[in-house]
């Protein structure tokens, strides 16, 4: 045992055999065999020749941290790393490094132990970070009609601290419902129309140059709605861009799209209402037509109604307006139809009313039905509208009706008797309206009311009767469903001056005025009683009359 406490702990030792000879070549058997070291350091290991590799986290964002991962193989190694941007080398195992600028830098790892050392070297790719550049698309309409002139814009741009040497290629293809006007395109602010190619439609535009932190580039051109485009659709014009800074490619292929909606089919809405749903005989109401063509920008247009009015009514010309204004020549009694045509340009919107008074036929039977329907189509910009159709439909009511009566207590009275008179008036509404009904009963000489016995529908009403002139009058004015009933009662008593044997007449008269029936109602009811001498007369009067 040899003592070699010199070794311990000692991450490389070595432990050197030296055998020397002497002179004496005798044999005297001694020998070296089964070495074995024991120590408190780290354990022997077997030697092999290192191998070097490392991969990375490249291509990396200029700025930001490159991380290596160290793949080396081998015993006892030692490393050494060279970034290739002139930093000092560093020995770490897996180290970290920011690199400078922009560009491409060649890596070299070293890796070394008692048998050797290895290389091993990769290009690292340092590139521009995303937002670098942008791209943006606009046109100056979010939407067209046939033959319209819009611009496109398209802006690129250049954002990176620093000074900076870029080159970059923007393409655009122009879409197939526009044509380009090339006199039109212009580059930085220079016409350049030989940037368009007409054959493959596309727009390239190809630039180089330096700039120190910012770079706008625009272009921008005129196109011109192709007359063919397609309604109701979109134009899609997607343009591209690829760049480099200081030789190394910006990631990614940058795009910007603009949408512009291709030429629309004119939107017309018509609505065409009555006044009323329902009318009677003789009525007058109000028709309203209304047209609109909403689209945005500024439009060329023509528009054509045609309102063809239903035999059950006739129109009051003089009642015709035309956006606000008189307009009676609209109106062919030939055809009874009235007829609009109307051009010009409007922006955004055009509204077109037309009303009309007409009057609902005395002879038109109750419970049939109005039906009027009007038609309207426009043209906006060359392209026609869909026809428009609405109709408005009003039923025609019955005519209302007045029936009045009056009737006696008794048929036959004696001198001083008295008896009861009984009025009725029965007004038959059609539907809601409102109405004014006058009673008008003068009553005979030969007898007196008693007024505290007037009821009207059941109440007292003695202030309906004019001693002065002999005359029950009553009005009454409302609004009804249906029917509006009226009931007076009164007692009265013959005079005793009366001549028997004679007959007394009493005649009631009723008018009613019904809202929208401009005939007036007139209604009349009689009642007679006979005045009789004595009690015995009354038994046979009737056989008498008759």
């Amino acid at each position: 045992n040899l003592a070699a406490s010199s070794l311990n702990n000692q991450p490389d030792a070595r432990l050197r055999l030296r055998f020397t000879s002497d002179s004496n070549t005798t044999a005297d058997g001694w020998h070296l065999d089964d070495i074995q070291l024991n120590g408190s350091g780290e354990a022997c290991l077997l030697a092999t020749l290192p191998r070097a590799e490392f991969r990375s986290s490249s291509p990396d964002p200029v700025g930001t941290a490159t991380t290596f991962t160290n793949l080396s193989t081998g015993a006892d190694l030692q490393f050494t790393w060279d970034f290739g941007d002139a930093s000092p080398t560093v020995t770490e195992t897996n180290p970290t490094h920011i690199f400078p600028a922009i560009s491409y830098y060649t890596v070299t790892l070293t890796t070394t132990n008692l048998l050797g050392s290895a290389v091993f070297s990769d290009v690292i790719t340092i590139e521009p970070p995303t937002t670098a550049l942008s791209l943006e698309k606009t046109a100056s309409v979010s939407e067209t009609s046939p033959n319209q002139v819009f611009t496109y814009t398209l802006l690129t741009q250049f954002d990176l601290a620093g000074t900076h040497a870029y080159q970059t290629q923007l393409v655009d293809p122009v879409p197939p419902e526009v044509v380009v006007l090339t006199e039109t395109i212009r580059f930085g602010g220079v016409p350049a129309p030989q940037l368009y190619d007409p054959i493959l439609r596309t727009i390239t535009a190809p630039l180089q140059g330096v700039f120190t932190d910012t770079a706008t580039i625009s272009l921008t051109f005129q196109v011109q709605v192709d007359a063919s485009a397609i309604s109701d659709a979109w134009i899609e014009n997607q343009a591209s861009a690829q760049a480099w800074i200081d030789g190394v490619r910006v990631p990614g292929t940058h795009q910007a799209t603009s949408q512009v909606a291709a030429p629309s089919l004119p939107d017309l809405t018509l609505n065409k209402t009555a006044s009323l749903t329902e009318a009677l005989p003789g009525e007058i109401f109000t028709y309203t037509l209304q047209a609109q063509i909403d689209l945005p920008g500024t439009h060329q247009y023509q528009f054509h109604l045609l309102d063809p009015l239903p035999a059950e009514v006739t129109i009051l010309t003089d009642t015709l307006q035309l956006m606000g204004v008189p307009a009676p020549q609209l109106y062919d009694p030939a055809s009874e139809s009235i007829t609009v045509t109307l051009g010009g340009s409007f922006t955004h919107t055009i509204g077109i009313s037309l009303t009309f008074q007409v009057q609902v036929n005395a002879t038109a039977p109750g419970g049939s039905l109005i039906e009027n329907q009007v038609t309207a189509q426009a043209s906006v910009d060359g392209l026609h509208s869909p026809e428009a159709v609405h109709s408005a439909n009003v039923s025609i009511l019955p005519p209302p009706e007045l029936a009045v009566e009056k009737t006696l207590s008794t048929s036959i009275a004696l001198q001083g008797e008295v008896f009861t008179y009984t009025l009725q008036a029965n007004l038959a509404l059609p539907g809601e309206r409102a109405y004014t009904l006058v009673l008008s009963d003068i009553l005979p000489a030969e007898i007196s009311v008693m007024t505290e016995s007037l009821r009207l529908n059941g109440s007292p009403a003695p202030e309906i009767y004019d001693a002065q002139t002999h005359t029950l009058f009553y009005t009454d004015s409302g609004s009804a469903q249906n029917a509006h009933e009226v009931t007076i009662t009164f007692q009265a008593q013959t005079g005793e001056q009366i001549v028997p044997e004679t007959w007394i007449a009493n005649r009631l008269e009723a008018q009613a005025m019904v809202e929208g029936y401009i005939f007036a109602l007139e209604a009349s009811a009689q009642a007679t009683i006979f005045i009789s001498k004595d009690d015995h007369f009354t038994i046979f009067l009737p056989m008498i009359t008759q």
